[in-house]
């Protein structure tokens, strides 16, 4: 599994738990920048600022739940890009002792820059690096100051569903054919 986009590392955690609860054991891959990034919504406002604290404690949570439950956890602190184009070409997957010739993912959480363009481009590169069944999950494309994010992924994906939650439409999910 795949985040970009972690900052305190609660959804990371939330994919960790689930996955644990039903009884997989999975490597889970989170990658974010930190550094006194802002966040700022498409409307202009400054949401927060993701800084080295922010990094630390998401680290903490995370080992320690990785240890408590024998799961796997690494972190990139690079951007989306980097992590794209330099580490992910050469990144090396292993099962039962064998290198996978493409490292793929099952399941990819976009949860990072809120723009269009970096969306899309985010998206279309996670739905060419999944396993056959998995699935793109993207974060805040529904709501009303992203509504620009949610237009640019139907019209790249119309495939693509907004997932309703108990009315709420939190969610973009894209699926790969099994």
């Amino acid at each position: 599994m795949l985040e970009i986009g972690t900052y305190r590392g609660a959804s990371a955690l939330a994919l960790l738990a689930g996955s644990q609860i039903a009884g997989y054991r999975v490597s889970l891959i989170t990658v974010d920048p930190y550094g006194l990034l802002d966040y700022t919504l498409p409307n202009g406002k400054n949401v927060r600022t993701v800084d080295d604290k922010c990094y630390r404690g998401m680290m903490r949570v995370m080992s320690k739940y990785c240890a408590k439950y024998n799961m796997r956890h690494v972190h990139y602190k690079m951007t989306d890009r980097e992590f794209i184009e330099v580490v992910h070409p050469h990144l090396n997957f292993y099962l039962d002792n064998q290198v996978l010739s493409k490292p793929q993912f099952s399941f990819v959480f976009l949860d990072a820059q809120h723009t269009p363009d970096d969306v899309v481009r985010q998206a279309k590169w996670a739905v060419a690096n999944l396993v056959p069944g998995g699935s793109v999950t993207i974060d805040d494309a529904v709501f009303n100051e992203h509504t620009p994010v949610r237009e640019a992924l139907q019209k790249e994906f119309p495939q693509g569903e907004i997932l309703d939650i108990g009315g709420a439409k939190l969610f973009f999910v894209i699926e790969s054919k099994p």
